[in-house]
């Protein structure tokens, strides 16, 4: 199992951890600070890991194979995602 350790970064003290499937590409936190996106190089998906439970909420389709990087817009309201196999940029929303 891998995990993501969560900070409390007021105050800097360990707040959790939140287990995952696979090791983590990149991660990336939602505009709102209540999220963090984390994309996975072995999976065509992506985690949305919820930081007021410090767990995972959904897995969601990457749009391609081997999703490295991911970035939301700065609304939320989308997400942009590089994959390394086919060199495009995915725009999910």
């Amino acid at each position: 199992m891998h995990e993501i350790l969560v900070i409390e970064t007021a105050t800097n003290p360990e707040a959790g951890t939140v287990e995952l499937d696979y090791w983590a590409n990149d991660i990336c936190m939602h505009p709102s600070g209540e999220y963090l996106y984390v994309t996975f190089g072995n999976s065509m998906e992506f985690s949305v890991v919820d930081l007021t439970e410090n767990r995972v909420i959904e897995l969601l389709p990457a749009g391609s194979e081997q999703p490295h990087d991911i970035c939301p817009h700065p609304s939320g309201d989308a997400f942009y995602i590089v994959n390394g196999n086919s060199d495009q940029v995915s725009v999910l929303r």
